[in-house]
């Protein structure tokens, strides 16, 4: 379990070896199921885990069935249908609805008023 994508659809999209199977009647192995909830950091049940293998299945199986779409004939300029163009909206600055020690408290590790993370860079 040596490959990692930062986000789920990363994660299926990138076809690590982890996650190399026969998708067409197999469900995803309860280990991998596993893997991707630590890496989302959230707990299953062992229902939701069923559940999760059958879904996630379901995704990569229909994500290999759009690989085989022959989309060669299509302009890319034609992706856009809708005639809209620079569609946005103004950002807004909402209050945050927790208070600052409950998110603190959400936090793997915290110490006084900062939240403790993994060093990334080496100086």
């Amino acid at each position: 379990m040596d490959t990692f994508c930062p986000h789920f659809f990363d994660l299926l999209l990138c076809r690590s070896s982890f996650f190399r199977y026969n998708a067409c009647d197999m469900k995803l192995p309860r280990e991998q199921v596993e893997w991707v909830a630590k890496l989302a950091q959230i707990e299953l049940t062992e229902e939701e885990k069923s559940q999760f293998a059958t879904d996630l299945s379901n995704t990569i199986t229909y994500i290999d069935e759009l690989s085989a779409v022959d989309v060669s004939g299509v302009n890319a300029d034609n992706s856009q249908i809708t005639g809209l163009t620079n569609n946005t909206e103004a950002d807004e600055i909402r209050r945050c609805e927790i208070s600052k020690a409950e998110f603190l408290n959400r936090a793997p590790a915290h110490q006084g008023d900062y939240i403790l993370v993994k060093k990334v860079l080496d100086k």
